[in-house]
């Protein structure tokens, strides 16, 4: 059975059945669709409103996700994605779903799969103009197939696992399509007839259907003449010239309202607002005349929110439905989420939740990333990894003794200063880095700068350093400036003692 058509075991109601085997010897009415999808290309508001969502709704990507417990895991560049973007041999990715999504809006858009079976994943997908194509009722408790009748008299029956079909149904009746056109049907035709009364006055030069009297008969060669007089220069928008009148011989009676006394421009105003209003609502706002950026910015979000993402969702939820079950089980499609929102709440609320989560935790819920490799850091509340990241970002610099031109002194600040902030662990770790650098480069090992180490063996050190001939000795310097850190800075040296300090100098030097 195939997987996307298990709906076809389940016993249907009797009342359905019933609608069902009525609808059976119900053939479609491809004069009705051809008129409703026809007019799109006579309305210009309901092109513009066609042609703006599907702009919008074109670009979204489209992400395969696998279905883990409550998670869902998105698939790197899955085999449909990569239809999307090539669908068939005529239509690009862009042009596919742009045309998909005006015939929905229409009122159904139909797919056509090319697959090697009905199990298979489909090679190609093509879209069917949706006026051309209607679903036939078995008599039983489903779809028998689609008839699709390209208008030469030999219509086709294409087997149900080959089509695709998204759209609203007539609540009146389930297998006949639904469409917006029929709810605004009056304005349209209302809007067309403006249109063509518009075109005609200005085609006869913008004159006013009315009435030219003569006091007098006018014999009909005369007449004639004058008919023809009349029309040509109409044509030519010149003044017609009558000669022997007399004084109210001739008379003119206006017999139509002039545009401005009909409020011509107004009402197809209301016409196009109601038009968009029905297919695109916040189009009004986005591109009215009278739009400001900030009505217009509002419109687009809320054409995004109403009609642009929900059509989308809707596409991709019948792919996960009718679709993706050839791929393998759990997939789901969703559309990248392209609704506008304020990035200032967002933030603000993204700062909230930090508080009382950690690093990792915010990761995945706002910006559906992975954990950090770094655990330690993944598992800390936002704040105080934060913290943590600022201090070993930064670490603390010993403070530099001032002089005092008394060396003795200048030693004894030394070594307090020493033994208030050096790290033991810190001037190991420097010195071991010291000591890579110098058996590299004697030069760039004179002009290395130290922190942690203290400052007597520093200054020892490169003292040193010239003297060095070989990586032998270069070890042997460090390894006796590292015992020297570790017996100064584990037993600091009294300040006020001098022969003490003097003997930290020697062990610093290395020298007994």
């Amino acid at each position: 059975m195939k997987p996307y058509m298990k709906a076809q075991k389940v016993n249907y109601p009797e009342w359905y059945r019933a609608y069902s085997a009525g609808m059976e010897s119900e053939w479609p009415d491809y004069s009705k669709l051809d008129a409703q999808y026809g007019l799109y290309k006579k309305l210009s508001s309901l092109y513009t409103a066609l042609d703006v969502v599907g702009k919008i709704g074109a670009p979204v990507k489209h992400k395969v996700k696998q279905r883990k417990g409550e998670e869902l895991i998105d698939i790197d560049n899955h085999a449909w994605e990569q239809l999307l973007d090539r669908p068939n041999p005529i239509n690009s990715g862009y042009a596919f779903i742009k045309n998909t999504i005006r015939y929905l809006m229409l009122g159904r858009a139909f797919w056509w799969l090319n697959a090697t079976s009905d199990k298979a994943a489909p090679s190609e997908i093509w879209v069917i103009p949706s006026n051309r194509i209607a679903p036939v009722a078995d008599g039983n408790m489903g779809i028998k197939g689609y008839r699709y009748d390209p208008g030469l008299g030999s219509p086709l029956l294409l087997p149900p696992e080959q089509i695709v079909m998204f759209g609203d149904t007539d609540l009146t009746s389930p297998l006949l399509p639904f469409s917006p056109v029929e709810t605004v049907a009056m304005v349209a035709e209302g809007d067309l007839q403006m249109q063509r009364w518009n075109t005609q006055l200005f085609k006869g030069n913008a004159r006013l259907p009315g009435v030219m009297t003569f006091a007098d008969m006018i014999g009909n060669d005369q007449w004639d003449e004058l008919q023809k007089s009349v029309t040509a220069n109409a044509e030519k928008r010149n003044i017609m010239l009558l000669r022997g009148t007399g004084s109210g011989a001739v008379n003119w009676i206006q017999g139509d309202n002039a545009p401005k006394d009909l409020e011509f421009i107004a009402g197809r105003k209301e016409n196009r607002n109601e038009i968009w209003n029905t297919f695109a609502q916040g189009l009004v706002s986005m591109l009215s005349e009278n739009a400001t950026e900030a009505n217009a910015r509002t419109g687009k979000a809320t054409l995004i929110d109403l009609v642009v993402y929900p059509l989308l969702q809707y596409i991709d939820s019948e792919v996960t439905a009718k679709i993706m079950p050839r791929y393998g089980e759990g997939l789901t499609v969703e559309p990248d989420d392209i609704r506008v929102t304020d990035r200032v709440l967002e933030l603000s609320e993204i700062t909230e939740f930090s508080k009382t989560h950690t690093v990792d935790e915010v990761r995945k819920k706002y910006w559906n990333d992975d954990p950090l490799a770094n655990g330690e850091v993944g598992v800390l509340l936002v704040a105080k990894a934060q913290t943590a990241q600022t201090v070993e970002a930064e670490p603390e610099q010993p403070q530099m003794p001032v002089a005092t031109g008394n060396p003795l002194n200048d030693i004894e600040q030394q070594e307090e200063q020493v033994t208030q902030k050096a790290d033991p662990r810190s001037a190991i770790l420097e010195l071991e880095k010291w000591e890579r650098v110098a058996k590299k480069s004697a030069r760039k090992a004179e002009g290395f700068e130290s922190y942690n180490i203290p400052a007597v063996i520093a200054d020892g050190i490169k003292s040193e350093l010239v003297k060095c001939a070989s990586g032998a000795a270069v070890k042997i310097l460090f390894d006796n400036a590292r015992d020297n850190v570790k017996a100064q800075l584990g037993d600091p040296i009294p300040a006020n003692d001098a022969a003490a300090v003097l003997e930290g100098i020697r062990l610093a030097l290395g020298k007994p």
